[in-house]
């Protein structure tokens, strides 16, 4: 028995994906095809990439592996934490910590410091010790909590910056940039400053635009 439908993913808009421009060309080959500038996934592949995925994680829980959920997406954050709950396995639903795969030696070795110090408090280890050493173990364990927040607001603000330099002049309320110094600036006039350009007839033109012959008006201002 299949593990999902073509109809199952169809219903729940699967084939959506993201919109063309903020595509990542390495996910070429599974775009099937983009409609009024958003991409469409191919299903096709989907069914068989799920199929796949079903079948290496059933056969690593089996073998007793663990399993860890990621989805920090707000419309993925609720599915993640239950479906992971259900099936008894971890879960990131909020911030994915950078280097928490690709470093994770040195982020398991500040989790065991951390764990050690939190034990060590709870068996009464600070109380037995000279005062200045327990007060510098705890020390230790408020630094280490305080460098972490630092590295999420470092990190937060490094992806606030990359989304504004990804951000088009439309998406942060600009007009686009029209006259040569507008262009040369690089971005658009905001839309509410955007003076109204007044057409000004060349020397040359013998009719205004939508207007009457110019001898006409003179004739009708002199009446």
């Amino acid at each position: 028995m299949a593990v999902v439908t073509m109809k199952q993913l169809l219903e729940s808009g699967v084939h959506f994906g993201h919109q063309a421009r903020r595509w990542n060309p390495k996910m070429k080959r599974f775009i099937f095809m983009e409609r009024n500038g958003i991409h469409i996934i191919d299903l096709q592949q989907t069914l068989t990439r799920v199929e796949d995925a079903y079948t290496f994680m059933r056969d690593l829980a089996g073998s007793g592996g663990q399993i860890l959920f990621v989805g920090t997406k707000k419309q993925a954050q609720e599915s993640i934490a239950e479906e992971a709950k259900r099936a008894g396995m971890h879960y990131i639903n909020q911030r994915w910590l950078g280097g928490f795969l690709t470093n994770f030696v040195t982020i398991q070795k500040r989790i065991n410091r951390l764990n050690e110090l939190h034990e060590r408090k709870e068996r009464g280890d600070f109380a037995t010790m000279p005062k200045k050493d327990a007060q510098r173990l705890e020390d230790e364990a408020v630094k280490l909590i305080c460098q972490k927040m630092a590295d999420a607001v470092i990190e937060g603000r490094s992806m606030f910056d990359a989304s504004r330099k990804e951000a088009t002049p439309e998406d942060m309320g600009y007009a686009p940039a029209t006259t040569a110094s507008e262009i040369e600036g690089g971005i658009g006039v905001p839309r509410a400053k955007r003076t109204p350009r007044v057409y000004e007839p060349e020397e040359e033109d013998e009719f205004p635009i939508g207007g009457a012959p110019v001898e006409a008006d003179k004739e009708v201002e002199e009446s």
